[in-house]
């Protein structure tokens, strides 16, 4: 079980006992790290991305981040897909800590995209909804801009995305 806190450590603990088998200084990390390739482990800080071996915490890999991330990844098959505060969509693969491709908005994503089938729902922080269909090129389709401020993810419930503003809207 790996948990990241508030002082930028990531602490491996056994989910049986609640030992704390290694830890590890990275930075500050909003997303939650997600499992890489050969046991290894992605976190993602304010401006890093991090591979770090499962086994001790080892810091295997670091490279500059493709924009801080805020909120969990989703995963689409072997895409793990994210909206960062450098206003794009962002997909990597487990073994590989650079982008498999992105896609520029017109805005900040500060909540987690939504996935439905084979398409990504992002809502922007200035009130604008995008459909990108998951392909090796993808490109996202302006749906609404409602120029509200959105600081959250939106919901899927059947074939409605919902979302609240910050001026207390409910949208559907």
């Amino acid at each position: 079980l790996m948990v990241a806190n508030r002082s930028g450590v990531v602490l491996a603990l056994d989910p049986n006992t609640g030992e704390i088998k290694w830890r590890r200084r990275v930075g500050v990390a909003r997303a939650p790290a997600f499992a890489g390739f050969n046991g290894s482990i992605i976190v993602t800080t304010i401006d890093s991305l991090f591979r770090l071996a499962g086994s001790d915490g080892r810091v295997l890999e670091r490279r500059r981040s493709i924009g801080t991330v805020l909120s969990p990844w989703i995963v689409h098959r072997d895409y793990r897909i994210a909206g960062t505060t450098d206003s794009q969509i962002v997909a990597m693969l487990p073994d590989a800590l650079e982008p498999a491709w992105s896609v520029p908005l017109d805005a900040p994503v500060l909540g987690t995209p939504i996935l439905s089938g084979d398409t990504i729902f992002a809502l922007t922080r200035i009130g604008t909804l995008y459909r990108i269909p998951i392909s090796p090129a993808p490109m996202a389709e302006r749906l609404i801009a409602t120029r509200s401020a959105f600081l959250s993810s939106p919901v899927l419930v059947k074939n409605w995305i919902i979302a609240g503003s910050a001026d207390g809207m409910l949208y559907g």
